[in-house]
């Protein structure tokens, strides 16, 4: 059901050339001790530094 939820942010994205990546969400912070919420944003990180970027071409303009 989630997953449908986000079929127009992922049409979006392929519209514009982007590649999709399922979203980062983090449950009950609020319970997290510093060291759990330490390890989430170093996760979270990660996840960023390691999504594919894509090379554009942008064509120049006559």
């Amino acid at each position: 059901m989630i997953d449908e939820l986000f079929a127009p942010l992922r049409a979006t994205a392929r519209k514009c050339g982007w590649l999709w990546q399922p979203p980062f969400a983090l449950h009950d912070v609020r319970a997290l001790d510093d060291a759990a919420l330490t390890r989430a944003g170093e996760d979270y990180k990660t996840r960023i530094l390691s999504a594919p970027v894509l090379k554009r071409v942008v064509k120049a303009r006559s």
